[in-house]
């Protein structure tokens, strides 16, 4: 891929979608757009970013190494706990 300088996109994202196979991590960023059917909303994707396993380890290291650094600086950044159970996640890292 050949991007120019300055080329880079610049977004809001409220939506990540993660897939992984025996060769990598795919992550997909984008935002909630609603459904005018009235149902559940649906994502528009604006980038996917491919990834060997050993970068996505490194890079989920990094992602909460900062969000503690974040939270120290500003506070803790707090969730309801059903935010947690719903992505079956633990409350706390």
């Amino acid at each position: 891929m050949n991007m120019q300088i300055g080329a880079t996109p610049d977004f809001y994202c409220d939506s990540a979608g993660f897939e992984i196979n025996a060769y990598g991590f795919s992550l997909t960023l984008g935002k909630s757009v609603a459904n005018p059917d009235g149902g559940a909303p649906g994502i528009q994707p604006f980038a996917r970013a491919h990834m060997s396993p050993q970068h996505a380890k490194v890079l989920a290291r990094l992602f909460v190494m900062n969000v503690k650094r974040y939270e120290a600086e500003f506070g803790v950044i707090d969730l309801p706990d059903t935010v947690y159970r719903s992505l079956g996640l633990p409350a706390e890292w």
